[in-house]
């Protein structure tokens, strides 16, 4: 699979000799399976090969790479006077050459352990089991709520004893400064649920919850961002254009999921793939809103139905609103009538 990424015969020949030749092949199998480009596919191969060259040079097997020598690659790499090699001081060599030691690690060639996940202290490990056992959060929850409070310790030390009001408010005003104003009410949730737990530990004052801050949010102040999951009848011309999609478009890879990105690494969508082609299309095609994504659909549906004469309860079941009062937040939307009732 390697002459696919490289014509010459005297590179390939170069490549299948150095320490990490017998498994440039595979390597290359990899890296066509998951679409990589062309270009990209050999500055893969290279650092691969740069790595077994470095190696070789070192009397280091394959086999014997563990996180410490793959650390003092990567320190190689800024100063590297290698002969043949391109990557002195390229900044993604070293994201290159782990997706190959990943490689080796999974058909067992590497068995030394990967690198372990940054740890966190004992406190927040304490308060992540704590909340864990009270509410009953999901994992991913508790490590949004880990990372911000690891961000307090780090910034008022791990002694609870010693945090005060003033402090306290200065961290989370500082931190509300740096989110979006939807997840601004993650910061005072995740630090109070922290007071809380120390509370209930006797190591610190319960007069430290009055000390955060509350971030307003106002009933029917927006409209809603998130749908729910429904089961509805597919239309004739969309299980058509599913299944044109699945014989010629669909990327042939073993996943079971039905819709794959066509850029390399090819795998299952991100949950925002959708609102960025749909944010991506406006932008050329010169549409100008406040916001940007598939949500906008949905709401522009709504709006245009309601100016239309469609009443709330059909709205609402056209958008499978579950209450009236979401579907009342559209009433907002037409100001030409708003006008009409409004006082002066």
């Amino acid at each position: 699979m390697l002459d696919h990424y490289f014509s010459s015969s005297d590179v390939l020949e170069r490549l299948r000799s150095g320490a990490a030749g017998c498994y440039l092949d595979g390597f290359a199998a990899e890296l066509h399976t998951k679409r990589y480009a062309l270009k990209r596919g050999i500055a893969y191969l290279s650092a691969a090969a740069h790595l077994g060259l470095w190696c070789t040079r070192r009397s280091i097997p394959i086999a014997g790479l563990d996180e410490g020598l793959i650390a003092k690659f990567e320190r190689h790499l800024p100063k590297c006077r290698c002969l043949g090699t391109k990557h002195r001081g390229y900044p993604g060599a070293s994201c290159m050459v782990r997706r190959f030691v990943e490689q080796l690690r999974r058909i067992g060639i590497v068995t030394a352990p990967g690198p372990e996940p940054p740890r966190l202290c004992v406190l927040v490990q304490e308060y992540c089991a704590w909340m864990r056992r009270q509410r009953g959060l999901t994992s991913r929850t508790l490590a949004d709520y880990a990372r911000l409070v690891g961000a307090f310790i780090d910034a008022l030390g791990d002694d609870p004893s010693r945090y005060d009001a003033a402090s306290l408010r200065a961290f989370v005003l500082h931190r509300l400064r740096h989110h979006e104003r939807h997840s601004a009410p993650a910061v005072t949730t995740a630090l109070r649920g922290f007071l809380r737990f120390l509370v209930a530990q006797g190591r610190c004052s319960a007069d430290l919850l009055a000390a955060v801050p509350s971030v307003p949010r106002w009933r029917l102040a927006k409209l809603p961002l998130y749908r729910r999951e429904t089961c509805l009848p597919l239309p004739q011309d969309v299980g058509d254009a599913i299944l044109a999609y699945l014989k010629n478009v669909r990327p042939a890879v073993e996943d079971d999921h039905v819709f794959l990105s066509r850029q390399a690494p090819v795998g299952p969508l991100r949950s925002n793939a959708l609102s960025g082609r749909v944010a991506l299309a406006m932008r050329r095609a010169g549409v100008q809103a406040p916001s940007h994504g598939a949500h906008l659909l949905r709401h522009s549906l709504a709006s245009r139905m309601l100016r239309e004469g469609a009443t709330l309860d059909l709205i609402g079941a056209v958008l499978r609103h579950r209450s009236v009062e979401s579907t009342a937040l559209y009433s907002k939307v037409d100001v030409d009538l708003l006008r009409q009732v409004a006082q002066p």
